[in-house]
């Protein structure tokens, strides 16, 4: 997790917008199935989403908490309030398991490191956010 960490802090943290965007118009490209979850912008055409404000400002909120989580000392804590309000919208493991491949070869691609620490990296925060929703 520390070279995520390094990598996640030196290069991802400086542009946390233009990287979020990027890989959510990636993630709802490869899983439509998903983009209903979010309300505000359910029905922007794929080929629109890049340049939606609401789609803009869910990558901000997904890239500052996933931030928050790299750097976390105590996954188990920092995740509990995530995980209740996500569980609340019927968001669980599932749906973060479909966005982790996406994150991790984006970031192994554009950032560094290899895409089978990212994945260690964002299964630990999808497994305490699971922890938490049980």
């Amino acid at each position: 997790m520390a070279d995520v960490k390094k990598i996640w802090n030196d290069v991802i943290a400086k542009d946390l917008q233009g990287h979020g965007i990027k890989i959510f118009v990636k993630f709802l490209t490869a899983c439509p199935d998903q983009q209903p979850i979010f309300k505000k912008f359910a029905s922007v055409p794929v080929g629109s989403l890049a340049g939606n404000s609401d789609v803009a400002k869910q990558a901000m909120n997904v890239m500052s908490k996933l931030g928050e989580f790299i750097n976390s000392s105590n996954l188990a804590n920092d995740t509990k309030a995530l995980a209740a309000g996500h569980k609340t919208m019927n968001i669980t493991l599932t749906n973060f398991q479909k966005m982790f491949p996406i994150i991790a070869d984006y970031a192994s691609a554009n950032a560094g490191g290899d895409k089978a620490s990212w994945m260690t990296a964002l299964n630990a925060i999808g497994n305490a956010i699971d922890a938490n929703q049980k």
